[in-house]
C-alpha cells in the first residue's frame, strides 16, 4: 500500500525462496525413501527435540549469567548486533535497486 514496490519485489523474493525450501525437503525426503507425510512427522519431532535442548539449556545458560532477566538482555543485546548489520545491508540494497529503477519524469 505505501511501499508498493518494496512489497512486489519481497513477495517475488519470498515465493522463490518458498519454492526453493520446498524442493530441498522434496528431493531430500525422495532421496531417503521417506513418504511426505512421514517427513513432516520427523521434522516436527526434530523440532521438538530442539524446543526442549534449547529450553534446558537456556535454563543452565540463566543460572550460569545470573538470571532469566540477565539473560534475556544478553541475548537481545546479542540479536541486535547480529541482525542490524544485516538489515542495513540489505536496506541499503533495496534502496540502491528502487533508486536505479525509479525514472525521473519529463519536464517538457
Amino acid at each position: 500500500m505505501f511501499f508498493p514496490d518494496f512489497f512486489q519485489a519481497y513477495h517475488a523474493d519470498h515465493q522463490t525462496q518458498h519454492a526453493e525450501l520446498y524442493s530441498f525437503f522434496t528431493h531430500l525426503f525422495s532421496w531417503t525413501d521417506i513418504s511426505d507425510h512421514k517427513g513432516g512427522v520427523l521434522l516436527l519431532c526434530a523440532n521438538l527435540a530442539a524446543c526442549a535442548g534449547v529450553r534446558w539449556h537456556g535454563r543452565r545458560a540463566a543460572v550460569a549469567v545470573g538470571g532469566a532477566k540477565r539473560l534475556h538482555a544478553l541475548s537481545t543485546a546479542a540479536g541486535v548486533a547480529v541482525l542490524v548489520p544485516w538489515a542495513l545491508y540489505h536496506w541499503k540494497e533495496l534502496v540502491s535497486t528502487n533508486q536505479t529503477k525509479t525514472r525521473t519524469p519529463d519536464i517538457l
